[in-house]
């Protein structure tokens, strides 16, 4: 829920966080660095973790959903299984 407000108080200040196009963009490059990093075999900081998920709740955001609620969904549809 933090990182939800986070993203919704970033939205008011940094005009880019609500463009889509510009979210996505900056997720999947976001993504594409820790994919390169790990089939490299370098380490990857919390921090890259940390930025890709609030990319990720933020883009949630956008799409009208709580990442947290998203997740919970589908964890819970996984232990139903």
């Amino acid at each position: 829920m933090r990182a939800y407000r986070v993203s919704s108080r970033l939205a008011s200040r940094q005009p880019t966080w609500d463009d889509t196009s510009v979210q996505v963009r900056k997720a999947s490059n976001m993504l594409q660095s820790i994919e390169t990093a790990l089939t490299d075999g370098d380490a990857v900081t919390r921090t890259a973790f940390g930025e890709l998920l609030l990319a990720v709740v933020n883009l949630a955001r956008i799409a009208g959903f709580r990442a947290e609620d998203c997740l919970q969904q589908v964890v819970n549809a996984l232990l139903a299984d």
